[in-house]
């Protein structure tokens, strides 16, 4: 399973904000994707997505060498990708449970609901409505909906945003037992905490750096996390 981005452009309300950006990510990688706030990053993957309001404008988005570019929401998602968002939406009322429930209709049983559950510390949350929910836990709860949804790649929007330590090691966890077990993850993040934690595990095959919508530094992980850690992100992605 291969998800390749070849030169493409994305505009969101259609304003111009991703510029010629290529990349491959395989089964069992982990590819994560920096940058400063306003970069891109989450533009790109809610247009990889299809996400309302965001479009690829121009080159080729390819899942297994089909193309995705044309497709809608729900067709990319049953092709294999997933997506967990930075913010978590707020559904009034609505509960894991019921996400989860309605996904065994379409998916059939799954058998690892428990275990990751387990896994994710939200075994006491599945019934508990999502906008209630602190924003550890609904970050921990958004990572076992984008699981039930069975993808073979993840588009995880930075999910250690606003999380407690503890919710980190667990979503560490996850993430790295994902790409354990097959599933390829572009993971987008800005803080080095989470990446060093991500690197030190083993399972970071690349980072690439984003400025301005476009990459310009892409490398193994622990050169560049020393560069990101020296220079910072726009003086690593400027020297290297």
């Amino acid at each position: 399973m291969v998800l390749e981005l070849r030169n493409v452009f994305v505009e969101a309300s259609g304003r111009p904000v991703v510029r010629g950006v290529s990349l491959r990510v395989e089964s069992s990688e982990l590819q994560v994707l920096m940058g400063p706030n306003g970069a891109g990053k989450s533009s790109l993957l809610s247009a990889l997505m299809g996400l309302p309001g965001y479009r690829v404008v121009k080159g080729e988005v390819l899942l297994d060498g089909q193309r995705l570019n044309d497709l809608t929401l729900y067709e990319r998602a049953r092709r294999g990708l997933g997506l967990g968002f930075q913010t978590p939406p707020r559904m009034r009322g609505v509960t894991a449970r019921c996400i989860l429930e309605a996904l065994e209709k379409i998916h059939g049983p799954w058998r690892d609901l428990r275990r990751y559950a387990r896994l994710l510390g939200v075994e006491d949350l599945l019934d508990k409505p999502l906008g209630s929910l602190s924003g550890g836990e609904r970050k921990r709860v958004e990572l076992l909906l984008v699981l039930a949804q069975r993808p073979r790649v993840m588009l995880l929007d930075e999910p250690d945003s606003g999380v407690d330590i503890d919710s980190l090691g667990l979503i560490a966890d996850v993430v790295e037992e994902s790409v354990r077990r097959g599933i390829g993850v572009l993971l987008v993040t800005h803080t080095t905490h989470f990446l060093e934690e991500l690197v030190g595990r083993g399972i970071v095959s690349g980072i690439n750096v984003m400025i301005d919508g476009v990459i310009r530094l892409s490398g193994e992980p622990r050169r560049v996390l020393q560069l990101l850690e020296e220079r910072g992100l726009r003086g690593a992605a400027g020297g290297a």
